[in-house]
């Protein structure tokens, strides 16, 4: 982002605005300063292809304006900031910095500034350092609309108010699509979801990104996080997850009433969503169940240095019981000024997408635990629905309900809102149930596993299941292997992840968690690029794509011999003429276990449980190291051993398939030719019966590489059985390309519509 600005300054007569004294025993009136001045800070005006132009903006595109109060206010704000004593910018009731916007229709919005505090990086010493500015009280805005826009101010200071005139300005069209929007429309193709400015359809290509650190936001960490976003980008990546996190820019902590600590770490927040915006980048903002986790005692879970142990509120307001941090009115109020400060700083953003809970259950489980009849009747999670259990989510449904009507109603902010389970509690399975579900536009799902059967069988069935309850869109919203030392040796459970996930009716890929653990360590992302390209030139909304599965099992085995002896699974989305499929073929065989006879790092974690050369992740990039002992100058204790982690139990027959004790993966290659390899089915399709036949074309693309290719010498040309199914033979899937991406094509009742190509 530029750092330079124009100024355009404006005066506003201030004769009627009032000052706190320090101990609010009397009201000062400001005398000698009477006016406010404005600048527009730039980007004004970000349309691309567009020279800059004064007082214009973009549609979508952010402007931002500074305002400078007179000294008197300021001083009393710095004495609070430095002791507590004077005015609190924080605190609406003390001074409530309103801005009212007139669209070019006369339609009025009510939106907020906010206090604000740059910074410098300073890399050497790995701090950021306070810079200083004469507009402390900043107000960002994307304009949805083309015309004329009217800015006014109206700053109510110690219940005196003043109303006065500010500026105008123009917005023109720009090339933002606009903000993500979710469809009613009762059919598949509310499953993905579209542009509001265009109505083109989104697809998501991502990763989580979601912080940049352990236990601290430092500006080598926030660099981490930034090139970790742009990794993403370079592989073309559209979407990410932030962390508002408590060591990040969470503004109420450490302190509850003051957010002057946290500057900083929403410094460095504020280049991140710049990055975003830059780059057509869409991101779920979440809060992290770590707030009210238990920890600080011994035994008891203590996440990213933070817990409810160290929870402001419950430091400041006395709590005794966890309940009252999600229903005491002073907590609550002080909530919503921190709601407050995140949407007025970032909340304007297009590329804001949802905002979030994440995994709930680790909220709410702790609320009931006081809860007498709770204990008698059990309190576990998905137990059947307990009466404990439905108090607790009901509480904290409730508590996330009145917050998101504050953002909607006295924000002014139409965000959606996405909230998640770590393990989804089995009341959710009811539309009756007043859950968290309920409150959220988007249905979000985690699943960590290392299993063979994770894709084709758990999260195909989770992303499904809850499309069937809510008819929302859907996403794997956190996924990855437990034991993440595996990804010190290969990638092939992500990149077989993130493939199998764009099928199974997610909105997009599911968002592998491990971004810092590995992913982005040896480069594992860049198998997004040819999702992004295989998907780009397709209308999932128009065509009305639903999802469907094939595996060469009878579906009528046992779940444990369907696994083991697994070759080849088939993941599709068909659109609802029949006329159009988009699918994933690969030989199951190639998966993390059956690795171990290939690859000596997988063999060594099988064989004794870890690894002899460490595999790091540094505070700011990531290193495998040759020399143990030092890396770039800096000592080993400072970086993290991720092979250390989840060591044991690789050999665990649960991991195992028909092929582990085998020699591991079987490539399917039949010396006569393709055509003599294995088929899978596509169903659901035109019959053709009798002389009738309806005739297809599939077209095979290579998954790896940087290139989305089609595969010429396995393109087929053949049309359905009796009952719809299409049955094409798998290309050769061995060790240099055990999977392929494919396109379906209905050609028509001749084949001649087509090149011909002789298939028996």
């Amino acid at each position: 982002m530029k750092k330079q600005f124009l100024f355009l300054i404006i005066t506003l007569f201030c004769s009627n605005i009032h000052l706190f004294s320090q101990r609010n025993e009397s009201l000062e009136m400001i005398e000698n300063e009477k006016q406010i001045s404005i600048a527009w800070f730039e980007p004004i005006y970000q349309s691309r292809n567009i020279p800059n132009i004064k007082n214009t903006v973009g549609k979508y595109n952010r402007m931002e304006v500074g305002f400078k109060l007179p000294e008197s206010i300021n001083l009393n704000i710095k004495s609070f900031l430095k002791n507590g004593t004077g005015i609190n910018p924080f605190d609406p009731s003390q001074i409530d910095f309103r801005i009212i916007l007139t669209d070019p229709y006369g339609k009025k919005i009510t939106r907020f500034a906010f206090y604000y505090v740059p910074f410098i990086e300073d890399l050497e010493k790995d701090v950021f350092i306070e810079d200083t500015t004469d507009f402390n009280w900043r107000f960002r805005f994307a304009p949805p609309t083309v015309g004329q826009w009217k800015l006014d101010v109206e700053l109510i200071l110690a219940g005196s108010k003043i109303n006065q005139e500010g500026l105008t300005f123009e917005t023109e069209d720009s090339s933002q699509k606009g903000t993500l929007q979710v469809t009613n429309t009762g059919e598949n193709s509310d499953r993905w979801l579209k542009f509001s400015e265009t109505n083109d359809p989104f697809f998501a290509v991502t990763n989580n990104i979601s912080s940049g650190g352990f236990y601290g936001y430092l500006p080598s960490q926030n660099r981490r996080q930034i090139n970790g976003v742009k990794e993403l980008i370079d592989a073309k990546g559209n979407f990410t997850r932030f962390e508002l996190s408590a060591q990040g820019p969470l503004p109420d902590w450490p302190i509850y009433n003051n957010y002057q600590n946290k500057f900083d770490e929403m410094y460095a927040f504020d280049q991140l969503v710049n990055v975003c915006e830059d780059n057509d980048v869409y991101f779920t903002l979440f809060r992290h169940h770590v707030e009210v986790l238990d920890g600080g005692h011994p035994g008891q879970p203590n996440w990213d240095g933070v817990s409810w142990y160290e929870n402001p509120y419950r430091q400041a307001f006395n709590i005794d019981k966890m309940e009252d941090y999600f229903s005491k009115e002073g907590i609550i109020n002080w909530q919503n000024n921190s709601l407050r400060y995140v949407f007025s700083r970032w909340g304007y953003s297009p590329n804001m997408a949802f905002y979030s809970y994440s995994e709930v259950d680790r909220w709410y489980s702790k609320i009931f635990e006081d809860n007498e009849q709770a204990k008698v009747v059990g309190n576990n999670v998905g137990d059947g629905g307990t009466l404990g259990e439905a108090e607790a989510i009901g509480m904290f449904a409730n508590w996330v309900e009145n917050q998101q009507n504050y953002i909607v109603e006295n924000l002014n902010n139409s965000i959606l809102f996405c909230h998640t389970y770590a393990r989804t509690s089995k009341k959710e399975n009811s539309i009756k149930f007043k859950g968290l579900y309920a409150l959220s536009d988007v249905v979000g799902v985690h699943n960590y596993e290392e299993v063979k059967n994770v894709n084709f069988k758990r999260r195909y069935d989770q992303l499904n299941q809850w499309w069937e309850v809510y008819h929302k869109p859907v996403i794997m919203e956190e996924m990855g292997m437990n034991k993440i030392p595996v990804l010190c040796c290969t990638g092939i459970e992500y990149h077989n992840s993130i493939w199998s996930t764009a099928f199974m009716g997610d909105f997009g890929t599911g968002m592998e968690w491990w971004w810092d653990r590995g992913i982005h360590d040896f480069g594992y992302q860049v198998d997004l690029l040819n999702i992004q390209n295989f998907f780009s030139v397709e209308d999932l909304k128009k065509g009305s794509f639903e999802p469907q599965k094939w595996d060469d099992v009878s579906s009528f085995a046992i779940q444990d011999i369907a696994v083991r002896n697994r070759l080849i699974e088939n993941f599709a989305l068909k659109s609802y003429n029949d006329e159009r499929v988009l699918g994933w073929v690969h030989n199951a065989s190639y998966y993390w276990r059956n690795m171990a006879n290939d690859l000596p790092c997988l063999k060594e974690l099988v064989n004794s449980d870890k690894l002899i050369e460490p595999c790091i992740v540094a505070k700011n990039n990531y290193y495998n190291p040759k020399n143990k002992n030092e890396i770039n100058g800096a000592p080993i204790a400072e970086y993290h051993d991720i092979s250390k982690e989840n060591h044991s139990g690789f050999n665990n027959s649960r991991y195992k398939d028909s092929y582990t004790d085998k020699g591991g993966a079987r490539p399917i290659e039949e010396q006569g030719g393709f055509l003599n390899n294995p088929t899978f089915t596509v169903s659901s399709l035109k019959k053709s019966s009798g002389s009738k036949k309806n005739w297809y074309k599939i077209e095979f693309f290579y998954t790896h590489g940087s290139n989305l290719n089609v595969v010429n010498e396995f393109t087929q040309i053949i049309h359905t059985e009796v009952d719809g199914d299409l049955k094409p033979h798998v290309p050769n899937l061995n060790d240099a390309n055990p999977d392929y991406a494919y396109k379906i094509t209905y050609i028509g009742r001749h084949k001649k519509n087509a090149e011909i190509l002789k298939v028996k």
